[in-house]
């Protein structure tokens, strides 16, 4: 997990405090700000996963935290695991997954399209929809300054809201003694979702994987889903699922030499091959299946820096911005999947302002990168070492 809070603001990014990411490795970072809701479920999330951690005392020691008093290796290793997941579930359960994961517990979590089609962009965030039976139908509400009848401002001014059809302009009054007055501040429409993620493997925690497999598995033909991982490892249910799926996929990756392991000391230095063999296998699979014209790699390529950067957009068929993104710490990886705490965020949106901005960096993120072919393997610094090959299979799990 990268989590960055400070007041009602997070940063949410898959980039720690060390020096490289301040110098030249390349990384995500989305700041939000003044989101007490979401601030306060991602700071109980690190509370909670800080209490089933060690404590690091002033002497270089580490003990138990006081609420916890399982230890992780000298006591029972599946009663640790149990408490820590009833902990972690503990937090989500309340109100979470209905508040602020609704959209992808449909059968299709691109169904939220349905609720923005038709806004009205420049009174959006006074449209309001309400339900009557069956029914439902959008109203703009009047503010006290907008002009209007004098019928309407005397209403205004004695606290009433007053609702407008957008379609046959026709007037709703709710006094401020309704009861209905709640109900419609609950269904006054926002342009954009945030839903936290959790992935917790060890723990059987697989919050995170399930959203983004639907997400693979249910995008729309011709719709177009870019994903970047600064490690190919994918693991091979996500590699199912994007050969069977409808989409198109981009998925960015570093080249060797962008590679954090790249030129490391020892085993480690041979990671950036295992990566070259994964990455070779899955191409090779795209082509066996004919689906190179719906799934396509690209190199991240930048002379003296790393590559870290992971996520994920979605553009609807047709159109030129992305409406959903993942950031977060997640990798589409094994480990990131099975063996590591993980948390991002799915923003959902239909700002258009927001929209560009997250154009833009994927954009940003993908200048200057290289499209990947069979010749891309053929050269001589791609071969991959019969060694290698066999160590991959064994460690890919691990990294």
């Amino acid at each position: 997990m990268k989590i960055y809070l400070t007041d009602n603001s997070v940063i949410m990014s898959g980039a720690n405090l060390s020096e490289m990411y301040f110098t030249n490795r390349q990384d995500r970072y989305v700041v939000l700000h003044n989101i007490p809701l979401l601030t306060d479920m991602l700071t109980n999330l690190v509370s909670c996963v800080a209490s089933f951690s060690f404590q690091l005392c002033r002497d270089n020691s580490v003990i138990l935290h006081p609420s916890f008093n399982i230890h992780p290796y000298k006591d029972d290793i599946d009663k640790f695991k149990s408490e820590a997941r009833q902990r972690v579930m503990d937090l989500l359960k309340p109100g979470y997954f209905t508040k602020l994961a609704d959209p992808f517990f449909t059968d299709s979590p691109f169904r939220h399209r349905k609720k923005v089609i038709g806004w009205k962009r420049e009174r959006r965030e006074r449209t309001i929809q309400i339900q009557d039976g069956d029914e439902y139908t959008s109203h703009h509400e009047v503010e006290e300054e907008e002009e209007s009848d004098e019928e309407t401002q005397q209403l205004i001014q004695q606290g009433a809201r007053v609702m407008v059809d957008t379609r046959t302009q026709e007037k709703t009054v709710v006094h401020p003694e309704s009861s209905n007055v709640t109900q419609l501040r609950r269904t006054i429409y926002v342009d954009t979702w945030i839903c936290p993620l959790v992935q917790m493997g060890p723990l059987g925690v697989w919050h995170d994987e399930m959203v983004t497999r639907r997400l693979l598995r249910t995008a729309p033909k011709e719709s177009e889903l870019l994903l970047a991982s600064g490690y190919f490892n994918l693991t091979e249910d996500y590699m199912d699922v994007m050969l069977r799926a409808d989409a198109d996929f981009n998925i960015l990756m570093a080249s060797p030499q962008v590679n954090g392991f790249y030129g490391a000391k020892g085993i480690a230095g041979s990671i950036p091959t295992g990566y070259t063999f994964i990455a070779r296998e899955f191409h090779r699979r795209v082509w066996q299946q004919a689906q190179q014209n719906r799934i396509r790699l690209q190199e991240y390529i930048r002379p003296e820096w790393t590559f870290h950067g992971k996520g994920l957009w979605f553009y609807h068929p047709g159109e030129e911005l992305p409406s959903l993104t993942l950031v977060g710490s997640p990798n589409f990886g094994y480990r990131s999947v099975n063996r590591d705490l993980e948390a991002q965020l799915a923003i959902v949106t239909d700002n258009w302002t927001l929209r560009q901005q997250l154009h833009q960096e994927q954009r940003h993120l993908y200048q200057g990168s290289e499209v990947v072919t069979k010749e891309t393997f053929q050269r001589p610094d791609r071969q991959v070492p019969a060694w290698a090959k066999a160590l991959t299979r064994v460690i890919k799990n691990f990294f």
